[in-house]
C-alpha cells in the first residue's frame, strides 16, 4: 500500500511540475536579503532587464503596484531571490524562483570571474540568468487570442485556414524565429575554417587564436572589433570591445549574443552577431 502511495505522489508530481517558461510574472524585490548594502550592486535592475528580455512581465514587492491579474492570481507569478555564496576568493551568486507555494522551481549557481565585489555579483548574475527559459505564458496567450476568433466561424473554414499556404509563409518568415532549421544541424557541428557573422549590416570574420581566445575582425581593418575569452563557465565569454568597453558574451546556435552595461549597470546594450552561411 505504501509503495502504491509512493508511485500515485511520484506520478502526481510529474503531472503537475511547472517549468519556469510556464510563469507570466516574476516578482523581483527592491531588496534581497543578502545584498542590502552598497544600492545592492544594482543587481536588482539588472535582474529586472534581464527577465523582460525574456518576455516575463516584472513587478515588485508592493502589491499595489500588481495590475489586477496577478492581484486574482498571484499564483501566475515566480517570486525571485538571489543568494550570496561567495567564498574567500570568488564571488558567487545562488539564483532562486519559487512559485506561490514557495516551491523552487528554478535555482541557478554561477561563480563571477572578477574580484571586485560590484564587477564579480553582476557577472555572476549574467551568467546565472543564462538559465532562465524565455516565458511562454504571454506568447500562449497571444497566440490564444488570435485564434478564438476564428473559432466562430465553420470547421471546414478552420481546417481549410491552417493548411493556407499563405498562412504558412508567414509564419515561416517571422523575424523573431530562428533562420536555422534543425535538418541542417550537421552543419552546426562541422566547423568551418573561418566563421562568418553579420551585425547591423557590417560582416565580420573570426579567428580563432591559442587556448580559449577567439577575434571578431571586420575586413576593412586589422584591429579585432571585439576579443572573446572563456570564463569558467562553458558557452559564456568575456569580451573586450573596441575602444576597450567589457561586455558578456553567449555562445548560441546561431550567432552570438553580447551584453555591455555601463558602471552603473543602468544602461545595459544588446548586440547578436548572426551566423552567415557565405
Amino acid at each position: 500500500m505504501k509503495l502504491l502511495n509512493f508511485i500515485l505522489f511520484f506520478c502526481a508530481s510529474l503531472f503537475y511540475a511547472q517549468s519556469v517558461s510556464d510563469f507570466k510574472y516574476v516578482v523581483v524585490p527592491k531588496k534581497f536579503a543578502d545584498f542590502k548594502t552598497n544600492n545592492a550592486y544594482n543587481l536588482n535592475r539588472i535582474l529586472e532587464s534581464k527577465l523582460t528580455d525574456r518576455n516575463y512581465i516584472v513587478v515588485s514587492d508592493e502589491k499595489e503596484s500588481w495590475p489586477e491579474e496577478l492581484l486574482n492570481d498571484p499564483c501566475q507569478a515566480l517570486n525571485a531571490d538571489l543568494k550570496d555564496t561567495s567564498t574567500l576568493f570568488k564571488n558567487k551568486i545562488k539564483l532562486v524562483l519559487t512559485d506561490c507555494s514557495g516551491a523552487s522551481i528554478l535555482v541557478s549557481d554561477a561563480v563571477g570571474d572578477y574580484k571586485e565585489f560590484d564587477k564579480g555579483f553582476q557577472d555572476a548574475l549574467l551568467k546565472g540568468v543564462v538559465q532562465v527559459q524565455p516565458s511562454q505564458g504571454i506568447l500562449r496567450k497571444a497566440v490564444v487570442q488570435k485564434t478564438i476568433p476564428q473559432q466562430v466561424d465553420k470547421e471546414v473554414a478552420t481546417v481549410s485556414s491552417k493548411i493556407n499556404p499563405n498562412r504558412i509563409s508567414n509564419t515561416d518568415t517571422d523575424p523573431g524565429k530562428s533562420v536555422m532549421p534543425l535538418e541542417n544541424s550537421p552543419q552546426v557541428n562541422k566547423m568551418p575554417s573561418t566563421l562568418h557573422y553579420t551585425y547591423q549590416g557590417r560582416t565580420f570574420n573570426r579567428v580563432n587564436l591559442a587556448g580559449d581566445y577567439f577575434i571578431l575582425t571586420t575586413p576593412d581593418s586589422s584591429q579585432p572589433y571585439a576579443t572573446f575569452k572563456e570564463s569558467s563557465k562553458e558557452g559564456v565569454f568575456h569580451v573586450q570591445l573596441v575602444g576597450n568597453s567589457v561586455a558578456l558574451g553567449v555562445q548560441q546556435e546561431n550567432g552570438i549574443l553580447v551584453e555591455s552595461w555601463d558602471a552603473a549597470a543602468s544602461k545595459i546594450t544588446t548586440m547578436f552577431f548572426l551566423k552567415s552561411n557565405n
